[in-house]
């Protein structure tokens, strides 16, 4: 739960950098339609609007490849809660340990965005 909880700060992070990005472009319909319903916008969602704003961006594949990563927690997750799937000790560690390194993995593309947010922040 705590990886999912990153996330969320990911998407936070990601919700101020494309707000960022939108407000150094000229173009008044492009600037709208990426920021338009913003902060309700799922990861899968800011995604899309990164890729239309910057095609070639560096973060853009690392943020796809944890997304993968972070819905297969949040289904796991919800079967686990739910009591769908019984937990196998194992299965459990092995899991704990894989997302504990990928929980890593979506902290240092948080400081990436950050650090994006605060290159574009002095540049305006």
């Amino acid at each position: 739960m705590i990886a999912l909880g990153r996330f969320q700060l990911l998407e936070f992070g990601l919700k101020k950098y494309i707000a960022l990005l939108a407000s150094s472009l000229g173009d008044d319909q492009i600037r709208n339609t990426v920021t338009d319903g913003l902060e309700e916008a799922p990861l899968g969602i800011l995604l899309k609007r990164l890729r239309k704003l910057s095609p070639e961006n560096a973060l853009t594949p690392k943020i796809k490849e944890l997304k993968s990563f972070r819905d297969e927690l949040a289904h796991r997750a919800l079967l686990t809660t739910t009591g769908d799937v019984e937990i196998d000790v194992s299965d459990h560690f092995y899991a704990t340990t894989a997302y504990a390194y990928r929980a890593m993995e979506v902290e240092d593309c948080l400081k990436e965005v950050l650090n994006e947010c605060k290159r574009l922040a002095r540049e305006a």
